[in-house]
């Protein structure tokens, strides 16, 4: 057989975000004893990873074999044996991982006798992209008979006969035969982080003051 198979652009479609997380980065106490405001100095370093992935919903295969996927870096490419059909949900995913770096470097001022906790969140954000494509099937299939038809024992068979087995293809031209591929492509980042400063003094009085309450008596 002599077989070709290629693809049209690739069409994002909606985006949808699926989730939205914050995840703590660091936390620390200051505090201040003296009768005048101090600052510290924060710094912290930190790494996160970033995820990206897709997934072929419809895939075209010959034979038993996955053609080799339809790609984002990569054309659709032909393997196996006789025999073609299209495969819905052939979950073929690719997943890249980056690392992303954080880093802050800040000043936190403490007024006298208070403490000042500082956090710093990032947000996880994953957002799922749909996109289609069209993909072309050209060529021929040649079948080599045991007994002559009309004279010969090769037997021409154009690509656009595979529409009459597989409703997922139409016909495209005489020796062509389309169909839609799809998938979902999931984007994992890590966009933004934030710091936030809190005096939390009469927080921590006040559990100081009721662990004391609530101590056992010992004697």
């Amino acid at each position: 057989f002599q077989v070709n198979v290629e693809r049209g652009p690739i069409k994002i479609g909606e985006t949808k975000t699926s989730s939205s997380t914050r995840t703590p980065l660091y936390a620390n106490l200051y505090d201040n004893q003296a009768n005048a405001s101090q600052t510290y100095t924060v710094t912290h370093t930190t790494i996160r990873k970033e995820k990206s992935s897709y997934m072929t919903k419809l895939g075209f295969s010959i034979g038993t074999e996955l053609s080799g996927g339809l790609t984002f870096e990569e054309t659709l490419g032909l393997s196996g044996s006789f025999g073609i059909k299209t495969d819905r949900e052939t979950a073929q995913t690719d997943t890249k991982t980056k690392l992303k770096m954080f880093s802050v470097a800040m000043g936190v001022t403490v007024p006298p006798n208070r403490t000042v906790q500082v956090e710093w969140y990032t947000t996880t954000s994953q957002k799922d992209f749909s996109w289609t494509c069209n993909v072309t099937i050209s060529g021929y299939f040649a079948i080599k008979l045991k007994t002559p038809l009309e004279n010969t024992n090769l037997l021409i068979i154009p690509a656009w006969y595979l529409t009459l087995a597989n409703k997922e293809l139409e016909v495209a031209g005489p020796r062509h035969a389309r169909f839609v591929a799809s998938g979902v492509f999931t984007a994992i980042t890590v966009p933004e982080s934030d710091i936030y400063t809190s005096d939390v003094t009469d927080t921590l009085k006040d559990k100081i003051t009721m662990i004391s309450e609530r101590s056992p008596i010992v004697g």
